[in-house]
C-alpha cells in the first residue's frame, strides 16, 4: 500500500534514509523530513507499507529544478528507496508512479530524476520505469519522463 508520508512516519522513515544517505547526520534527516510535512504542495512524499511497516519511501519535489536546466517548474524524483527484502515486487514503481499522479494533477506533463553513473541497478530501474537519460555525466546520470 502507497500512501503520504506523514511526521508520525519520522522514525521509520529515517532509518530507510539513513540506508540511502549513510553520510547524513540524522539531525540534518530530521530537518529535512521537517521541511518535507511541512510543504506537501512543494514536497510529495510517499511511503510503502508492509503489513504496517514502512519498506519504501519516494521523496519528490516540484518547482524549478538546477538538475534539469529548465526555468519552468518540474516534478522531480528528490530521492526513492526500497528495502532490500522488498524490492523486485512493484514497489519501487509504485512509488514512482504515484508521485507521478501527483505531477499530472498539479499540471505537470514531465517527471525527472537522477542517480551516480556508477549506479547501475538504479540506471536500470529508471529505464524499466519508462525514463529516458536526459543528460549524463562522468558522476551522474539525469532521467526524464514524459507522463501526460
Amino acid at each position: 500500500m502507497v500512501s503520504p508520508l506523514m511526521d508520525h512516519h519520522r522514525p521509520s522513515w529515517i532509518a530507510l534514509r539513513q540506508r540511502l544517505w549513510p553520510d547524513c547526520s540524522i539531525p540534518d534527516h530530521m530537518a529535512e523530513i521537517a521541511q518535507w510535512v511541512a510543504d506537501p504542495t512543494r514536497y510529495p512524499c510517499f511511503g510503502a507499507f508492509r503489513d504496517n511497516a514502512l519498506v519504501g519511501f519516494i521523496e519528490g519535489s516540484i518547482g524549478i529544478h538546477p538538475m534539469t536546466d529548465l526555468s519552468n517548474p518540474v516534478a522531480f524524483v528528490e530521492g526513492l528507496f526500497v528495502d532490500e527484502s522488498s524490492r523486485k515486487k512493484g514497489i519501487g514503481r509504485a512509488l514512482i508512479e504515484e508521485l507521478e499522479k501527483t505531477a499530472t494533477r498539479r499540471g505537470h506533463s514531465t517527471i525527472y530524476s537522477d542517480t551516480e553513473a556508477f549506479n547501475t541497478a538504479s540506471i536500470a530501474f529508471h529505464l524499466r520505469c519508462g525514463f529516458h537519460i536526459f543528460r549524463a555525466t562522468a558522476t551522474e546520470v539525469v532521467f526524464e519522463k514524459r507522463i501526460v
